[in-house]
């Protein structure tokens, strides 16, 4: 199995945490979606895609670490996860799309690096306590600026 498959452990009510194993590579859509009692997650490096909705409304998760190969912070992944405070992404994201990380109203510290170069206009809708942490003069700021976002250089 190098791969989660889509809505694997969809409404799962038991789960409360999860370590994903070095085997995997991908994780399908909405696969841990609506699990409302996951509040960690332990996401590889060997993990180059997480699809779109695959963490929406995990209501207790409150951090998270992309792996360091996925480019792209898919569509609605985080979408809804209200407890969510810190995002940290790495050197290999390029681009954050169409609500991402909507509705995750607590959310206090994104990591944003320089190689981000595309982030959706709605990607942080209703974050209204976010501060995004990216390098001078990167998109990210550029971003935060214009969406009258707080930005800390990094």
């Amino acid at each position: 199995l190098a791969r989660i498959p889509p809505a694997m452990f969809w409404r799962c009510k038991s789960l409360a945490s999860a370590t994903i194993p070095d085997s995997i590579q991908a994780i399908g859509k909405f696969a841990f979606g609506n699990c409302e009692r996951l509040c960690s997650v332990v996401l590889p490096d060997s993990i180059h895609v997480i699809d779109e909705g695959a963490f929406i409304n995990c209501k207790n998760l409150d951090a998270i670490t992309i792996p360091s190969q996925v480019t792209k912070l898919r569509g609605g992944v985080l979408f809804g996860c209200c407890n969510l405070r810190t995002l940290v992404l790495h050197n290999a994201v390029t681009e954050i799309e169409s609500e991402a990380l909507a509705e995750c109203e607590k959310l206090e510290h994104v990591f944003i690096p320089a190689s981000v170069v595309k982030i959706n206009d709605n990607a942080f809708r209703d974050c209204d306590a976010v501060v995004i942490h990216s390098p001078c003069r990167s998109y990210a700021e550029t971003y935060a600026k214009k969406h009258n976002i707080k930005f800390s250089a990094e």
